[in-house]
């Protein structure tokens, strides 16, 4: 399912980064990300099957939606869930409140790896490569990244919009190809491109 804000307004994504930005110059430094990650870390623990001893994979992104997924991986960790997280960047070339979440995931005991079996037994997996801000199709590791993660039997959460999917329109940039998300948390407000062209068949 793509779960919406409480009103269920849809807004462009012009629209929702004029109100990002704005929570940003009026909001202490990392609150959204804190917010966001809080939220998506609480999903995934409603996601999860009774008594589930499998761990949580998390993919992570070099941008905020990455920023956001850390945070989630850290929370998740905190609460006593078993988290791997792949981080698709150099940590140290990440946003500032990205790499504070980064380190706050280290600080939890997040295991970091630099790939995932496709073969493994998961919980659950956290999309958090790309969000709204994406404006091309996904190619080389990123693309390969998605490709494995949608071979996965388990469940998988979007943050904000499925990765390679266009939040405005619902098409698949570029026709490469776009993470197929079981739940989408989509932030602010719902998007357009989560109920349009191929985005129902996306989101979840």
């Amino acid at each position: 399912m793509a779960t919406a804000s409480a009103d269920l307004r849809i807004y462009s994504v012009a629209r929702v980064r004029d109100i990002e930005r704005n929570a940003l110059q009026s909001l202490p430094a990392g609150t959204l990300m804190s917010r966001a990650g809080a939220a998506t870390a609480k999903l995934a623990i409603n996601m999860l099957a009774p008594d589930s001893k499998d761990p949580v994979l998390v993919l992570a992104g070099p941008g905020n939606n990455g920023g956001d997924a850390l945070e989630a991986a850290a929370r998740l960790s905190e609460h006593g869930v078993s988290v791997l997280a792949v981080l698709m960047a150099d940590p140290q070339r990440l946003p500032t409140d990205a790499l504070n979440a980064y380190q706050r995931a280290v600080d939890a005991k997040v295991q970091f790896v630099d790939r995932f079996d496709v073969t493994a037994r998961w919980a659950l997996a956290i999309d958090g490569l790309f969000g709204i801000g994406l404006g091309r199709e996904l190619a080389g590791p990123f693309a390969a990244a998605v490709e494995q993660l949608n071979a996965l039997e388990c469940k998988v959460l979007a943050i904000d919009v499925p990765s390679g999917l266009d939040a405005d329109s619902g098409r698949v940039l570029g026709g490469g190809v776009a993470v197929k998300a079981d739940t989408t948390l989509s932030f602010i407000a719902d998007k357009p491109g989560l109920h349009t062209g191929a985005g129902r068949d996306y989101a979840g």
